[in-house]
């Protein structure tokens, strides 16, 4: 982990991305994606993320999905596979974006916590495309065909 400097930066980035302004928050949405490429720093705001994964904002819930995938390879303590039951559920998000979104990121997860493969899998299985509008419906299933390949795919390197 880096110094101060790092820290005050990643601490800025979080109130902007609880902010109420939406593109603000994406801004540091995606600053703070970046940031958890190179370092463990972001990491420690897991609570935050997690938290955000019960907000009332699909546009909230998909930021705290993205940042826990992120910062999934920093996790040597397994607070991802405890949080998996809440991860999982934005898979069936009430709104198809959010719910693509997280979806799409699954293959991310599975590579940065491969423990997790199995359970990915199943979660991914028990998604309703149907649920959507027709618009979204054959979009979402599209997505979640090439997450469960991909997710399998890591699975059997994996064993």
């Amino acid at each position: 982990m880096k110094g101060n400097g790092e820290n005050a930066q990643v601490e800025l980035l979080m109130e902007r991305l609880q902010g109420r302004d939406n593109a603000d928050a994406y801004a540091a949405l995606k600053e703070l994606l970046a940031l958890s490429e190179a370092t463990d720093a972001v990491s420690a705001h897991f609570d935050t993320f997690a938290r955000l994964l019960h907000a009332k904002s699909a546009f909230a819930r998909t930021r705290g999905f993205l940042l826990i995938v992120a910062n999934a390879r920093w996790d040597a303590e397994e607070r991802t596979a405890g949080i998996f039951d809440d991860l999982a559920r934005l898979f069936n998000d009430p709104k198809p974006t959010t719910a693509r979104q997280c979806v799409q990121a699954a293959p991310a997860l599975a590579q940065a916590q491969p423990t997790l493969v199995p359970r990915i899998a199943e979660a991914l299985e028990g998604v309703d495309p149907d649920r959507y509008p027709n618009s979204t419906t054959p979009l979402v299933a599209a997505d979640v065909a090439a997450a469960l390949e991909a997710v399998r795919a890591l699975g059997s390197t994996a064993t």
